[in-house]
């Protein structure tokens, strides 16, 4: 953690993860693949909160749940209950029992993304998490434009108009994982990530996200790759 920085600040990451933390993300892996090696170190200061705003049932393969004997629920439900139990688990598993909120948006039937900013189930749910407990520091997942799921993007748009709502300004932390990734140029903020991280951030995907070694929509960044695979290379090239 002391050797995070920031070039544009005297702020490091230590000092601003230190407050109330609202971790958010359109999928339940995409926080683990976006900066899984460095979470653990923030998990011991703070205070921190989860916001997961689909179900990612689009993610998860017919074949994975009829191998996992959930077949006698409807299968859309029982993808929700897999992608969510997943994220439970690898959270508890880290140590981590703050609250953690599925959200299960109706953004995946929202085709425009404007739209998606003024979707009231969405916004609604997400002003009253807000409310309860507003932020200093937000992590929202920002891929390029036109990289990466449009999901991900309507969620940016939803996230900008509750806030907008709310009047809240805490300090957001960007973040990409498999579709996309930043330029040198465009980071603030750098860390270190050791030999045993990296092997512990391959090691463990399977582990808390099963349904995801497989799944419905793998990244076009790179084939012949697991999502960690694929996240760790970005990380190096960076």
């Amino acid at each position: 953690m002391n050797n995070l920085f920031n070039r544009n600040s005297a702020r490091s990451i230590k000092e601003l993860v230190s407050s109330q933390v609202l971790h958010t993300a359109p999928h339940h892996d995409d926080i683990y693949l976006g900066y899984f090696p460095i979470l653990n170190d923030w998990l011991k200061i703070g205070s921190h909160e989860i916001v997961y705003f689909t179900s990612g049932e689009n993610g998860v393969c017919d074949e994975f749940i009829n191998k996992q004997n959930m077949s006698l629920l409807q299968i859309k439900e029982a993808k929700r209950r897999c992608r969510e139990s997943e994220a439970q688990n690898f959270w508890e598993n880290e140590g981590c029992f703050s609250p953690i909120h599925h959200l299960r948006s109706s953004l995946y039937s929202i085709k425009d993304i404007q739209e998606a900013a003024l979707d009231k189930e969405s916004i609604s749910d997400f002003l009253a998490i807000l409310k309860e407990n507003p932020p200093c520091v937000m992590t929202v997942l920002l891929d390029s434009s036109g990289k990466g799921p449009f999901t991900h993007h309507k969620v940016v748009q939803a996230i900008a108009h509750a806030l907008s709502i709310s009047g809240q300004e805490p300090l957001i932390l960007a973040y990409r994982n498999v579709w996309s990734s930043f330029e040198i140029e465009e980071c603030d903020y750098f860390f270190p990530v050791t030999f045993k991280q990296e092997k512990e951030f391959l090691d463990k995907f399977e582990k808390y996200f099963p349904s995801q070694v497989s799944p419905a929509f793998p990244s076009s960044y790179l084939t012949g790759n697991s999502f960690p695979e694929i996240a760790m290379s970005i990380f190096k090239r960076n």
